[in-house]
């Protein structure tokens, strides 16, 4: 089996100081990204105890500087959560000084070798380069089925002096509804075409700058007792009735079947709400309303 999924992506910024220089409004920050590419079931196949069946996987760790300044000796995160086995590792090392082979099943920190640093678009004329680095991951994981697309609970940049924005990242899979989508409000919503079911259903969300006063933490209903209140968002997804003939909202169809958060996926409620802004006489549906909580 062979297939290409991404699923997540990460935006790191600078943390803003009191008074910043002008040139800090145009930060971009870091960029991160990991992709599965592929993997196979290898020997000895164990029928009779499939959770401990292994598989070879290959993934692509990938990190860009967008920001103003160099990245200097760059580290990252990857939450690995399928008792994998590092086999091979391209352009990093493990920070903690082990070699590998080796067993990652808690998660790792990779930090870059040879390249240690990655300069900015400024330096070097855009040259992606000097700017960024793709880290070829090949190893052994456990238990994911031979159709599964296993990605790690997080990835994350773990240099000083960086913090991710609230709302740190939001995934979706809507099915059916999907190759109709228009537009999300509240948040940039952008359609990952292909991603895990080869469909166009999954749609990935991030956070609005300057929004992050809506997802706050507020005190509980009796603050001396209750733990306090993660910040809640709203938003509405469009779609146009042109792509998605057929559907039937009343069984489902238009609201979210799978939903993921910082990579991790969410328990959804079971029953579906009974008021929602379709227009079924335009071209236009409004299907899917969508309250994020945030912790």
């Amino acid at each position: 089996m062979v297939a290409t999924t991404t699923l997540f992506l990460s935006l790191f910024l600078r943390p803003t100081p009191a008074a910043p220089p002008p040139a800090s409004d145009a930060c971009n920050g870091i960029f991160l990204s990991y992709t599965y590419t592929g993997g196979r079931a290898v020997s000895p196949i164990l029928r009779s105890d499939p959770t401990r069946q292994a598989y070879r996987f290959e993934s692509t760790l990938s990190i860009l500087n967008n920001d103003l300044d160099d990245l200097k000796s760059w580290r990252v995160f990857v939450g690995f959560q399928h008792d994998e086995y590092l086999v091979s590792v391209s352009n990093a090392v493990l920070a903690d000084g082990n070699s590998f082979p080796g067993s990652v099943a808690n998660g790792t920190v990779f930090a870059g070798f040879p390249n240690m640093d990655l300069r900015t678009g400024i330096e070097k004329a855009g040259d992606s380069t000097q700017m960024g680095i793709r880290v070829e991951l090949v190893g052994t994981q456990f238990g994911v089925g031979p159709r599964g697309v296993p990605m790690p609970a997080n990835i994350s940049l773990v240099n000083d002096g960086w913090i991710c924005p609230a709302p740190t990242v939001q995934a979706i899979e809507l099915g059916r509804s999907g190759p109709g989508f228009e537009a999300v409000y509240s948040f940039n919503g952008t359609m990952m075409e292909g991603a895990i079911s080869k469909r166009n259903d999954t749609i990935f969300m991030q956070g609005l700058e300057g929004l992050n006063y809506l997802v706050g933490e507020t005190d509980g209903a009796d603050p001396r007792r209750d733990t306090r209140v993660p910040g809640k968002q709203q938003s509405v997804i469009s779609f146009k009735k042109k792509l998605t003939l057929g559907i039937n909202i009343q069984a489902g169809d238009g609201f979210p079947t799978k939903v993921y958060f910082n990579g991790e996926e969410c328990s959804l409620p079971r029953v579906l709400p009974v008021s929602g802004a379709g227009r079924l006489g335009s071209s236009l549906l409004v299907m899917v309303v969508v309250a994020f909580v945030f912790v």
